[in-house]
């Protein structure tokens, strides 16, 4: 039973990692189109 968590948490790990990225470049694009609009 705790080798299944183990590897639940992991792969829970691996996605929040992923999602974080995804949220990060977008914020990180939207930032830059706001910065070219308003210099």
């Amino acid at each position: 039973m705790t080798e299944q968590n183990d590897a639940n948490d992991a792969v829970t790990c691996v996605i929040l990692r992923a999602h974080l990225r995804q949220i990060t470049a977008q914020y990180a694009s939207s930032y830059e189109a706001y910065s070219l609009k308003h210099q």
